[in-house]
């Protein structure tokens, strides 16, 4: 969600000194370069220092927001969620700081801080956020549709989250007819075939929800490389949504697939791991292995547990993961 921000950031730069522009601009390059190769802690070093000469410039500066902005989204994919919300808070600062105040600058913002929100199980705080990006983009003199549905989407997750599916597919349905004319939109096109994915999955319509997570996967890797750590929660999905429609051997391939990513992309104590794992593990229970799946769920149990104190926090929800209610 971050690259629509820094395309509107970037086109009202203010001049500064030679060598900080410079400095800073070889910074974001590189974070955005660790981005796109999945390597998050990389990518939070190098905003973190760009971050730091930004404190240099004036205040107002556009770049401010930008960066910490960013920085909240690295902190995010390595399930460092203080953090993240510590960079979140500071990049809203910034944007306060304009003299040129934009409100789709802070929607975007509130968006991404709002998803971290409901990953913590915060929903009445996403909630307040989403309304308010939601009342921003109402009020800006000119729309801007692409970042109208970024917000949209997000307001989707929360919806799927707390069980309003029908107006979260509403939403989607609406998002995904729109990114589908942008194909400069792919990520954002992803994630919202893989929450609509979700949606039907909850309404058991199994194989449309394979279809549209396959294509979620598809999109997603596009511009990336195939072991890119963006697609761990669409695989976790699709795995579900072929098992729930009798693809069994196939389920295990995508869950094996997404857990040796997150092992290797993310690490082996970060939360989605973990999350992945219990999911993987349960899939072994049901299959018959048993023995093997009652340990991994053990260790993911252990590692959410440990993520979970790490952040203070006290539960953890995977937005995109399917929750089957009563059990």
């Amino acid at each position: 969600m971050r690259i629509v921000l820094a395309l509107m950031m970037a086109s009202s730069v203010a001049p500064s000194r030679t060598t900080e522009v410079d400095d800073w601009q070889v910074l974001v390059n590189q974070a955005a370069a660790a981005e796109t190769a999945g390597d998050y802690a990389r990518a939070a070093g190098f905003y973190r220092e760009a971050a730091r000469i930004g404190e240099t410039f004036e205040p107002g500066d556009k770049r401010r927001p930008f960066v910490l902005n960013g920085l909240g989204m690295a902190y995010d994919y390595l399930g460092q969620y203080a953090d993240s919300e510590a960079a979140y808070r500071r990049a809203l600062a910034a944007v306060e700081q304009s003299p040129r105040f934009n409100g789709l600058d802070r929607a975007m913002v509130l968006a991404n801080l709002s998803t971290l929100y409901i990953e913590m199980g915060q929903m009445a705080r996403a909630e307040k956020l989403l309304g308010e990006a939601m009342s921003l983009h109402k009020a800006a003199p000119e729309s801007d549709k692409l970042r109208l549905s970024i917000v949209q989407n997000s307001l989707a997750e929360l919806l799927i989250t707390t069980g309003k599916t029908a107006e979260a597919e509403r939403l989607l349905t609406a998002c995904v007819s729109f990114l589908e004319s942008r194909p400069d939109a792919l990520t954002e096109m992803g994630i919202a075939k893989n929450n609509l994915g979700v949606v039907r999955m909850y309404q058991g319509r199994f194989a449309d929800a394979a279809r549209l997570l396959e294509e979620a996967v598809a999109a997603l890797q596009s511009g990336r490389s195939p072991g890119h750590p963006i697609l761990v929660r669409t695989l976790n999905n699709l795995a579900a949504a072929r098992l729930r429609n009798g693809e069994r051997a196939e389920a295990g391939k995508n869950w094996q697939r997404a857990v040796d990513m997150a092992a290797s992309q993310l690490g082996m104590q970060h939360p989605l791991y973990g999350e992945v794992l219990a999911n993987y593990g349960r899939y072994l229970r049901e299959t018959g292995e048993k023995a093997k799946g009652k340990k991994l769920e053990s260790q993911a149990i252990q590692i959410m547990r440990d993520s979970r104190r790490r952040n203070g926090i006290g539960g953890v929800v995977d937005v995109w993961s399917l929750r089957q209610k009563g059990k």
